[in-house]
């Protein structure tokens, strides 16, 4: 695939060509949170840098705002302004995080004006925009970004990309297939950390006796990367994309498949735009749902493989250079519409837990979950359900109701 047909216009109107071979700079924070009393900085980062060094090679170079402290700003701008220079930087590719308990900006926006000037473009990556406080901070660079690259929720990024130079991407992974598995026994593994809803459910799997291997976490209770793909690379995969704002398509859904081991995911809508449910990945409702398609696969090792397989092809769909092909022609075409995702979503994939409640869902979406009181029929097993409260409420609901109408059952 070639890299080279990309060029933008430099603000003299001069045309200036990025590429694979021109000089990048990535700013990251090399601690978790920006602290080092936190501990090394979490797999997002370093995924995306391991993305960055397979595009661009030897003409990447890196900096640390993090490395001048949680309270100076100037000095951290004027080390990352004389990097630029020295290093012939073009293009600055970053993860725009403010620190805990930060005072200063990860980047100021002068900086990032100034830069843009000097004929610099600049790139911000963003891994939850279905959080305000990030949409609130993504919004605030407006003006000083070429393109912001949202992954995790196509739905919000379609949102913002109404005002905001937005693209819809993917998660790109790099990791070798686990070769040597450990010797657990498990046939279930779930790399994160276990809070809230996750412990609950691994809890229900470990009382039904499904052995469940799980680890991992963040800052100074992550593990190394090879211990981490080590839980992932179990035969079935867990992943967890409900949050308390949207579903999502997480960083774990790009690995387990990557690893070609079933990933067996909580049902969310993005991660169903992009793999074909229960033939490239498995969708679960709730925990009774989970034990029961662990235990169906656990007695059919050919549909197990079968899935597995048909996951690892698909992942080569996620493709490192033609995310990175799609950034740098989307930077150089500023007329373009920014609502194009990067990958063409095959709408046709997405049929959800069951048609009905999918219209259900698109309508709680639309009125905002503002504590909705709805009343739905689903007339194809005469289930009637009074729906009340706020978003948690109503997805318990929800999940209920799925269970009631088989997911694949048309109108």
């Amino acid at each position: 695939m070639s890299h080279d047909k990309v060029g933008i216009l430099s603000e003299d109107g001069s045309e200036g060509r990025i590429t694979s071979h021109s000089k990048v700079m990535y700013a990251f924070n090399r601690f978790y949170s920006g602290r080092e009393e936190f501990g090394p900085t979490s797999g997002w980062e370093l995924n995306w840098l391991k993305s960055l060094e397979r595009y661009f090679g030897e003409n990447l170079s890196t900096f640390n705002p993090d490395a001048y402290g949680p309270h100076e700003s100037q000095a951290s701008d004027q080390a990352l302004s004389e990097a630029m220079r020295t290093t012939g930087a073009r293009l600055l590719v970053m993860i725009n995080h403010k620190g805990w308990a930060w005072t200063r900006d990860f980047i100021s926006n002068e900086t990032l004006r100034t830069l843009r000037r000097e004929g610099v473009r600049i790139i911000a990556i963003w891994g939850d925009p279905q959080v305000p406080a990030q949409r609130r901070q993504l919004r605030s660079l407006r003006g000083t970004v070429d393109l912001n690259l949202c992954t995790g929720t196509q739905s919000v990024s379609a949102r913002l990309a109404h005002r905001d130079p937005v693209m819809y991407a993917w998660v790109p992974v790099h990791d070798q297939r686990v070769r040597s598995h450990c010797d657990c026994g498990a046939l279930v593994g779930f790399a994160g950390s276990l809070k809230g809803e996750r412990a609950q459910v691994i809890h229900h799997l470990r009382e039904q006796g499904i052995q469940v291997h799980s680890g991992g976490g963040e800052g100074v209770t992550a593990l190394s990367r090879d211990e981490y793909l080590q839980i992932m690379a179990h035969p079935i995969s867990l992943s967890f994309s409900q949050t308390d704002l949207e579903t999502l398509a997480n960083m774990r859904t790009f690995e387990v498949i990557n690893q070609g081991v079933v990933l067996m995911e909580q049902w969310g809508r993005e991660t169903a735009k992009l793999l074909t449910p229960y033939q490239e990945y498995v969708p679960w409702y709730d925990s009774a749902d989970l034990i029961r398609q662990v235990r169906e696969l656990s007695d059919d090792p050919a549909r197990r493989r079968a899935i597995a397989r048909a996951g690892l092809e698909a992942s080569a769909r996620f493709d490192n250079a033609l995310l990175w092909d799609t950034a740098l022609e989307r930077i150089q075409q500023r007329d373009a519409s920014s609502l194009e995702p990067a990958y063409a979503i095959d709408w046709t994939r997405y049929r959800g837990p069951h048609p009905r409640i999918a219209r259900l869902e698109d309508r709680l979406t639309r009125q905002r979950w503002a504590n909705a009181v709805v009343f739905t029929r689903l007339h194809s097993r005469g289930v009637r359900q009074r729906l009340k409260g706020g978003p948690n409420t109503i997805a318990r609901s929800l999940s209920k109701l799925a269970q009631r109408v088989h997911p694949e059952t048309d109108d």
